[in-house]
């Protein structure tokens, strides 16, 4: 079987295999894309990063049957910060593999490891967050559960789960709003970006200094979908250590989804660490039910 390497150039043409083996096949917060915008957002990297500190030397692998690509891969080489570590080596950025066609999708993990560890690399990484491609999974990254094909065939190779993220939807924007703790103040602001309708932050105000915060954004940031634009994703909520447990969160949160509908958002993502059981609790028990969860993975080079 037959590997191709795919110029960085021609990306383009992988844009018809994404939206078969990715958004046909179901994965969550994923929209199809045109070629054009498969090839702008495929090397993703993030804002506060120069060129040279992030992953480099991309590089594509394909295998395709009967006229049409069954299996593809995204790999790169450096040094990435993840929470707190330094991951440095061979990055498997993106890898899908049509159902029922693992052969294909074992050529091309096998291609992509060969070419990383040919490279220097001696850890391989496998779907780390942020270094997946601009429009997928709101620009988070990582391996999807419900691509349960390409983590099955990860782990018969070897790799481990290091870290995940839970996602979350509620699939029609319905809350309401509670009142805001004593001498605490909600303020709302929007902020126009990339999509279609703006984003949205509400703060708690306390004589001035802030003590909470939730922003959201619309998931047309990261794809140009019809339907990402009326999708709205929770980036963000915090509140400060001696106001928490007093509903602020809450309080936060739902000010920002009523105001988020108001706008003509219809729908509503969040996300929280796969050990951060008490945000699970908190958001599952105020309308969003988990949709997957992201998984990286990792092993040694052989």
């Amino acid at each position: 079987m037959k590997v191709e390497r795919i110029e960085i150039a021609e990306a383009g043409r992988l844009a018809e295999a994404y939206n078969a083996l990715v958004v046909a096949d179901g994965v969550p917060h994923c929209w199809a894309v045109t070629e054009e915008e498969f090839a702008a957002g495929l090397v993703n990297r993030p804002d506060d990063v120069k060129p040279g500190e992030w992953l480099h030397s991309d590089a594509l692998f394909a295998c395709t049957e009967a006229g049409r690509v069954t299996a593809y891969s995204h790999v790169a080489l450096g040094e990435i910060d993840v929470e707190g570590a330094r991951n440095s080596g061979g990055h498997i950025r993106f890898l899908a593999y049509e159902r029922g066609c693992r052969a294909a999708g074992a050529a091309v993990l096998t291609e992509s490891e060969r070419h990383l560890t040919d490279s220097g690399a001696e850890r391989l990484w496998a779907c780390e967050p942020g270094t997946g491609s601009h429009f997928y999974h709101l620009g988070f990254g990582g391996l999807s559960d419900r691509a349960g094909n390409v983590y099955g065939l990860l782990g018969r190779q070897g790799y481990e789960a290091q870290h995940g993220e839970i996602f979350m939807r509620m699939p029609v924007i319905d809350v309401e709003v509670p009142e805001p703790p004593a001498g605490a103040e909600v303020v709302i602001e929007e902020d126009s970006r990339r999509g279609e309708l703006p984003g949205v932050e509400t703060r708690a105000m306390v004589d001035g200094k802030k003590i909470g915060e939730c922003g959201i954004r619309s998931a047309g940031e990261y794809v140009n979908a019809a339907d990402a634009q009326r999708t709205c994703f929770v980036l963000w909520l915090g509140v400060e250590d001696e106001w928490q447990g007093k509903g602020l969160g809450r309080v936060l949160l739902m000010k920002a989804l009523e105001h988020a509908k108001e706008l003509g958002y219809r729908s509503a993502s969040i996300s929280t660490d796969w050990r951060n059981f008490r945000a699970l609790t908190f958001y599952t028990n105020y309308g969003f039910r988990v949709t997957d969860t992201l998984y990286a993975l990792a092993k040694k080079a052989e």
